[in-house]
């Protein structure tokens, strides 16, 4: 249906209609695990958006907040944090739930990462008021189940229990019938609830609901769900003192998060994942000599090192020469006009200011621009060669 709709939407020149049906398949493609396909697909969304529509739309909203929410899977902090910052009043302004749900939640998590847990706290109330204030519960439920998600990772439980009574009986169901939205995909519906009774340590009736969500996610390819249940599975099989099938659960989980490379789905389960991933690398480095060279173990190790605060990916050291011989032999057939224009001033020496004056367009405009035609290996090649402005600022 999507499909069928993006060619009217072209026809009809609706750009916000065909923003939104892009975000939509793009959350759907997320939730069946094909992160990387998403990630891209919303990435030339945005551009598309930025280089054809109209000045003063405002449909970047509704591309940037699964698009942030995606780069964080992958643990890319600080552009998921660009990302969404730079659009957040549009998101606000249009106070769509899914939008708004996702940018917020995406944006509070990273201020937690961050060392700002007053201004995640700030973000939580804001959904929760903006919920009150226009009537929509979604986002109401939204910033409570992230409350009581803290409170359990923080071994409140006494906090997470009063917390967790204020949200809708919605959380308590199965959602087998349940019209399951792309913001509530992994929390709100039955996540939270299960997650807190993993931590009080009813761990009987936590996996008799995590089995039948497993097979209602199995059925539906929600493989992105599908991962978080059997982190819970292998985290409350571990509690409860069955090591060897949490360990055989977590590595059921890993595998099917590989492929897509996905951090923040096992790293914000806390520290007991964590336990689990450094358990699961250690056990089978030791025991099996054939783990050491499979994709998944080298998965793994990424995990294990971004939970200990390094890199997510593993960076490929390459000659300087070879690098700049490379990027200036790349061809750039792919750049836009108004990217060439923007490169044209950029080279001049003009600030991200004198750009946006020049062509008429926002300085987020600009900024999003540079991130496009600057990637880190040019950006390399341009600080040995010249000064260039800024393009953070």
């Amino acid at each position: 249906m999507l499909l069928r709709a993006r060619p009217l939407h072209e026809k009809a020149r609706n750009y916000f209609g065909r923003s939104y049906a892009n975000a939509i398949h793009a959350s759907l493609k997320m939730s069946q695990g094909l992160l990387g396909e998403a990630i891209d697909d919303l990435r030339r969304a945005l551009r598309e958006l930025d280089v054809e529509g109209p000045g003063g739309i405002m449909a970047g909203g509704v591309v940037a907040a699964p698009l942030g929410e995606a780069l964080y899977e992958r643990n890319e902090i600080d552009e998921a944090e660009r990302v969404i910052t730079d659009y957040l009043p549009l998101i606000q302004q249009q106070c769509i739930v899914d939008p708004l749900c996702s940018g917020v939640v995406t944006l509070a998590r990273i201020a937690r990462l961050k060392g700002k847990p007053e201004y995640a706290q700030e973000l939580y109330e804001y959904l929760i008021d903006s919920g009150h204030k226009y009537g929509l519960s979604r986002l109401v439920d939204c910033g409570r189940a992230e409350l009581v998600r803290e409170a359990v990772l923080q071994g409140d439980i006494s906090t997470a229990e009063r917390r967790f009574g204020a949200l809708g009986s919605e959380a308590r169901l199965p959602t087998e019938s349940q019209l399951i939205y792309s913001s509530g995909e992994l929390e709100v519906q039955r996540i939270t609830y299960i997650r807190l009774l993993v931590h009080k340590g009813s761990h009987a009736e936590a996996r008799a609901m995590i089995q039948s969500e497993i097979r209602t996610a199995t059925v539906k390819h929600r493989v992105r769900r599908l991962i978080r249940l059997k982190t819970l599975l292998a985290i409350s099989l571990e509690m409860d003192g069955q090591l060897g099938h949490a360990r055989r659960v977590m590595m059921e989980a890993v595998a099917l998060a590989a492929p897509a490379r996905m951090y923040r789905i096992f790293l914000d389960e806390g520290p007991a994942a964590i336990r689990m991933l450094n358990h699961l690398a250690n056990d089978n480095f030791t025991h099996d000599p054939d783990w050491a060279v499979d994709d998944v173990a080298r998965y793994v190790k990424l995990l294990v090192k971004a939970a200990e605060g390094g890199a997510s990916e593993e960076i490929a050291i390459s000659d300087p020469d070879e690098e700049e011989a490379t990027a200036l032999a790349r061809p750039h057939e792919n750049l836009t006009p108004r990217e060439i224009d923007i490169l044209h001033f950029l080279a001049k020496g003009h600030s991200n200011k004198d750009l946006a004056d020049r062509l008429a367009v926002s300085q987020n405009t600009v900024k999003f621009h540079l991130r496009n035609v600057l990637p880190s290996w040019v950006s390399a090649i341009a600080c040995r060669r010249f000064r260039r402005p800024d393009i953070s600022n």
